[in-house]
């Protein structure tokens, strides 16, 4: 008779076992990705590296009391009971830890923040009264063999959980509008599934899903989570592309095209090497409008200041000696009480001023010399 109960006992330890092995690989696994992902929300890469790092520990402590269980010595009756206080203690958090990142994703309300007081408060009760039952047995006792037995009150851990399950199904179903469909239906899946494990392991004892349950639907929200940020992601990267396009066209003003095509058509009859030029500085100006739609990062400055001469050459042909330029150089930081010293300021005014003396720019620049506020230069 003995032989056979350890013949029907040996199956039913081998797949617990392995059912926690599969979860703590599945929690190692989302440990890694929550990294990885680099989740646009600070507050999901914590919630999730929580509940990852929670279901591990609960799946590891539960995993030392199955192995440990019935041995005789020191160690294993301190693993069997650590590895029954930790699959208590955490698994609960776990519940908690989705009903707070829920709560996270709806609009602040003072009834929100009253559920989340209330379910901070069960989980003080919760760890009381585990703690109380290493004494009373209430909630589980270990007896002289090591073995685990339930207590009179074991149905509180399960009532308990299936209480917070309840509440984030009423939250899901409130505010059903502030919620993606598809984080929506990860909800319902961390629901269901754990409530179906809860109600097995009340009529079946031995065999242990509520854990790697929790764990599915963890897999699911962070899923659901990198999903949302790969949205957002090609979502801002659209929004930047056009607003590059439009930055573009409104660069390209079409009167300033008309009038610009109107001077050089004018200087291909009288000047047509100035002509040449100025066709030069057209394409320049259309090519440096173009590339910034294709650009992701910063444009260097020697790009944007040949776009501004080009610019800048096409109005010159228009206003003549009317038009005077002025390029604001800035050392610092304005308005900031960071200031150049005397000694660089003037060093830097006088290298600068030889060099445009001696250069091809000479007939062009009228002055250079610093701001009175002493944060840059005025070259005009």
């Amino acid at each position: 008779m003995e032989q056979g109960i350890h013949l029907v006992e040996n199956p039913v330890m081998l797949l617990n076992v392995s059912i926690e092995i599969c979860g703590i690989m599945l929690s190692l696994i989302g440990i890694v990705v929550v990294i990885i992902a680099r989740l646009p929300e600070k507050r999901d890469t914590r919630m999730l590296l929580a509940i990852f790092i929670c279901l591990g520990i609960a799946l590891a402590g539960n995993l030392c009391a199955l192995l440990f269980k019935g041995h005789s010595g020191s160690f294993a009756w301190w693993m069997v009971h650590a590895g029954n206080f930790l699959e208590f203690c955490f698994s609960y958090v776990d519940c908690l830890l989705f009903a707070f990142l829920l709560l996270g994703k709806l609009a602040p309300s003072k009834a929100n923040k009253r559920v989340g007081h209330v379910l901070l408060v069960s989980y003080v009760l919760y760890v009381f009264l585990i703690v109380v039952s290493q004494q009373t047995g209430w909630v589980y006792s270990i007896d002289d063999a090591n073995v685990y037995h339930r207590g009179p009150w074991h149905w509180v851990t399960l009532v308990l959980p299936m209480a917070v399950l309840m509440v984030i199904a009423v939250l899901v179903a409130r505010h059903r509008r502030q919620l993606k469909a598809r984080t929506r239906r990860a909800y319902w899946i961390f629901i269901v599934t754990p409530f179906a494990a809860l109600v097995i392991q009340l009529f079946f004892y031995g065999i242990y899903l509520i854990l790697f349950s929790m764990v599915i639907g963890a897999c699911v929200m962070l899923m659901v989570i990198i999903g949302d940020s790969v949205d957002l992601r090609l979502q801002q990267q659209r929004q930047l592309t056009e607003m590059k396009a439009a930055l573009a066209m409104s660069q390209m003003r079409p009167h300033f095209l008309f009038n610009s095509l109107g001077v050089i058509r004018d200087l291909c009859r009288h000047d047509p090497e100035q002509a040449r030029a100025a066709l030069d500085d057209f394409s320049r100006y259309l090519r440096c409008n173009l590339d910034t739609m294709g650009k992701t990062g910063d444009i260097p400055f020697a790009q944007e200041l040949r776009h501004v001469q080009a610019y800048l050459n096409l109005e010159k042909l228009r206003f003549g000696e009317r038009l005077s330029i002025t390029y604001d150089l800035r050392c610092k930081w304005p308005n900031r009480g960071d200031y150049l010293a005397q000694a660089p300021l003037h060093t830097i005014e006088h290298l600068v001023a030889t060099y445009v003396r001696s250069s091809d720019w000479s007939d062009q620049v009228v002055y250079f010399g610093p701001m009175g506020c002493r944060t840059g230069f005025y070259l005009i």
